[in-house]
């Protein structure tokens, strides 16, 4: 059913390969020869539920001679701001951080379509968005988006860029290209989920030649190396200026020549590996300190960057802030984080705990990693401001309030806030702290968090992504009012207090839209801290109690009514026979 309707609608016009778009989910990447797969990029600045979307094919750039129309819903997995799915016919080395899952149908090589169609229901009625399309044919002179496709470029690949579609071996920073000819091999089945941190593979230019000839020729075709470990600020008696240091990763089976790639510090200080006199030994971690270097790594806040021969960025760490002694940013289970312990020269140890996902990821080219437990400082969300009061607005003015209940300071780097039933607004703290028994509210105009006015709720995560707090649930979010923790329940308060205390000024609201009275609890086994869970059940409303009790009455008639009978003929008879003896008597 899906499919006719789509194809219906399609047949309106008779190409759409200029049709504008919304494009929240767009198509980046596509190979239509050899092993097809396309990517799925998502565009926006929130997450996307992918299964409110279809993946529609037409057999023919030209809807009046299309012949056959495929259709399928795409898999149920949330894809992040920028982040992608691949979908694949036979096997393909994905880059960067996608969701890898079949492709079910196979493209045609002469002529064809492919759009993504957003699905939504309000009513009983079915609602169909397009999103995005590309269009392709062999011939040179058709309206397509890709013009002269040739089954025997079987390694080509076309991807998108700001202007126009563009097509090479393996697009510019990713390895998209096949690794099976069979399209019977290694299908990928199952949803999987590919490293955070994508690996490069050499040659990733259009320009192949130019190219060439700035890499050494052993590294053609190697996976690039890593940044795996980087150390702003070494503690006494070690110093900035010598024992900074940035660590290399070789993931690849043979030995990796650096001469002329190029380590970077900041937005310009450059350091280029010297013909012949660096190389990495197959998955060995090597340090390579500011006394060699002279890059210079800000204890404050930065980043560094791998880059080739010709300046391409190979490979990029997270951003950091506030390096602590010794503490080293190290990239683990595809995330950047802070480790107390750092390893020049060694596999990264790791003191803080990464969540992993249900469905399987990719490890084969991250740095390998050892643990250590660590625990996270405990905090609270306090209070928060889905509805602010006009002329304050919602894009400047919400809120959510953070309680530091510890003794001691606690930096924010890492912790994340999530907002929506989904969870699916997301914000970062770069840097920060929150000083002891104080309050801070963080505004959406800094976060650009979204709160719901009619439904809705906040979480804070530790940043191993482990949950410490979240707010009950609220629906109908009052006109200037806060969703806040008092009395071992969260409610309705008319007197927002941000950065203070709350103030408990109870609202007539309370009584009907507090869904959720309890404090969710910290993961990792911390006992929430301020140890406020109460669970208190709502009474239920007489007309509830009296249909009950009438459905009670009615059962009780229906189970005794042979006996209710019963005593209804004999009091009919009792009555008759007290007629008939007082008519003798007469």
């Amino acid at each position: 059913m899906v499919t006719e309707v789509f194809y219906s609608w399609g047949i309106q016009s008779v190409t759409l390969a200029d049709t504008p778009l919304a494009r929240d989910l767009t198509i980046s990447q596509i190979k239509i020869t050899g092993d097809e797969f396309l990517v799925l990029r998502n565009a926006t600045n929130t997450n996307l539920q992918l299964s409110n979307y279809w993946l529609q094919y037409f057999n023919d750039f030209d809807l009046t001679k299309t012949s056959s129309a495929s259709s399928f819903q795409l898999p149920s997995v949330w894809l992040t701001p920028s982040q992608s799915i691949m979908l694949s016919v036979g096997t393909a080395a994905a880059c960067g951080p996608v969701w890898v899952s079949k492709l079910s149908f196979t493209l045609k090589d002469s002529a064809g379509m492919l759009q993504i169609v957003g699905m939504s229901q309000t009513s009983g009625i079915v609602g169909y968005k397009p999103q995005d399309q590309v269009s392709w044919s062999s011939k040179t002179s058709d309206p397509v988006d890709l013009k002269g496709i040739s089954s025997s470029a079987a390694a080509q690949i076309y991807y998108r860029t700001d202007k126009a579609w563009l097509s090479a071996a393996t697009p510019p920073g990713c390895t998209a290209s096949s690794t099976s000819t069979s399209p019977a091999t290694n299908t990928p089945d199952t949803l999987t989920s590919t490293n955070t941190s994508p690996p490069s593979i050499l040659l990733s230019e259009s320009d192949e030649a130019s190219t060439i000839s700035n890499i050494p020729i052993e590294d053609i075709g190697l996976i690039a190396p890593q940044l795996s470990e980087i150390v702003p600020n070494p503690g006494p008696p070690k110093t900035d200026a010598n024992d900074e240091y940035i660590e290399l990763y070789n993931p690849n089976d043979k030995p990796f020549d650096l001469s002329g790639f190029k380590l970077q510090s900041g937005g310009s200080s450059t350091y280029t590996f010297p013909d012949g006199e660096a190389s990495l030994q197959p998955h060995e971690f090597k340090s390579f300190y500011a006394s060699k270097t002279n890059l210079t790594l800000p204890n404050t806040a930065g980043e560094v960057k791998f880059l080739s021969p010709t300046g391409e960025i190979l490979a990029q760490s997270d951003a950091y802030a506030d390096a602590q002694d010794d503490y080293g940013w190290i990239l683990a289970d595809g995330l950047w984080q802070w480790t107390k312990v750092s390893t020049p020269n060694a596999r990264n140890i790791i003191t803080t705990e990464t969540s992993t996902s249900v469905l399987g990821s990719n490890q084969t080219v991250r740095p390998p990693v050892s643990r250590k437990k660590q625990s996270y400082a405990p905090l609270t969300i306090s209070e928060i401001l889905p509805n602010p009061k006009s002329p304050q607005t919602d894009a400047e003015n919400e809120f959510i309030e953070i309680y530091n209940p510890n003794s001691k300071a606690v930096k924010l780097a890492g912790y994340i806030l999530l907002t929506g039933m989904q969870d699916n607004h997301r914000y970062t703290f770069k840097n920060g702290s929150i000083g002891p028994g104080s309050y801070i509210a963080f505004y959406s105009s800094t976060t650009h968090l979204t709160l719901s006015n009619n439904e809705g709720r906040a979480k804070l995560l530790a940043p191993n992504n482990s949950q410490i707090d979240a707010t009950g649930d609220y629906v109908k979010a009052p006109d200037g009012q806060s969703w806040i923790y008092a009395a071992g329940k969260w409610q309705w308060s008319t007197t927002p207090t941000p950065g203070k205390p709350n103030i408990f000024v109870a609202s007539t609201t309370n009584s009907a839209n507090n869904t959720s009275a309890n404090r969710s609890s910290a993961a990792n086994g911390q006992a929430n801290a301020a140890g406020r869970s109460e669970n208190k059940s709502n009474p239920l409303h007489p007309l509830i109690l009296a249909g009950i009790g009438g459905t009670v009455l009615l059962y009780a008639l229906y189970e005794y009514r042979h006996d209710l009978a019963n005593q209804f003929y004999r009091l009919r008879r009792n009555r008759a026979a007290g007629r008939a003896a007082g008519q003798i008597t007469q």
